[in-house]
């Protein structure tokens, strides 16, 4: 075999390999709280013969996987109808403390808390609260637990779910990350492609000038 097609094949090979390294999923790792401490989200909420309609969530306190978040609910003139807290264990966690806060970077497949038997369903890209996130999903029980999360810092970004009365919320506003300034034109698939299409340039380039040189 010609040696220039070796050497390309060789470039080309190479270049694979390091593109499926670089795309193998790593373990989930459940010891990451991805919020930190004084983080808010704020909600448009709706509860089960109730008549809040907006949520204030503030993370109050981390000690190791344990997350404490306080919750605020507001009836449609601005007044306080409820406080409370929510204790979230992301790593030895339940499925109510889960459908607020997970550990960051889960993915497809991946359970909502170690040991958990609900997986996460679905990893995609959604603008919430003014940025182009990576969000992942997860429905079950008929759509009893039906929630959405950001996959950088496990904040729950929507949730319906059936606790003996239904709650509902959508994610407005957050300090976690901040809002793009430019719309974001590229996701993971657009990036993928364009990483494909480096690759075969590059691999036709390399043979290209090989056979010119062997013609000359």
């Amino acid at each position: 075999m010609n040696k220039a097609y070796v050497s390309a094949l060789a470039v080309f090979s190479l270049l694979l390999v390091l593109s499926a390294a670089s795309a193998t999923p790593l373990a989930p790792d459940y010891t990451k709280v991805g919020v930190r401490v004084g983080d808010v989200a704020i909600y448009r909420g709706s509860f089960s013969a109730q008549p809040w309609n907006k949520t204030k969530i503030l993370v109050y306190g981390i000690v190791g996987t344990v997350v404490t978040l306080n919750y605020t609910n507001y009836f449609p003139n601005g007044s306080i109808a409820t406080e409370g807290q929510i204790v979230a264990d992301i790593n030895a966690g339940s499925t109510l403390s889960a459908a607020y806060l997970t550990a960051s970077n889960l993915t497809t497949g991946d359970p909502i808390y170690a040991g958990a038997t609900e997986t996460i369903n679905q990893t995609t890209q959604m603008t919430v609260a003014g940025a182009l996130r990576t969000i992942n999903h997860a429905s079950y029980y008929g759509g009893m637990f039906n929630a959405y999360w950001d996959q950088a810092t496990g904040l729950m970004t929507e949730l319906h779910l059936w606790f003996f009365v239904w709650g509902n919320y959508t994610l407005l506003s957050t300090t976690a990350w901040a809002p793009d300034t430019v719309p974001s034109l590229l996701n993971m698939t657009t990036i993928a492609l364009i990483e494909g299409i480096v690759i075969i340039a590059l691999v036709i380039a390399i043979i290209y000038v090989a056979s010119r040189r062997r013609r000359s």
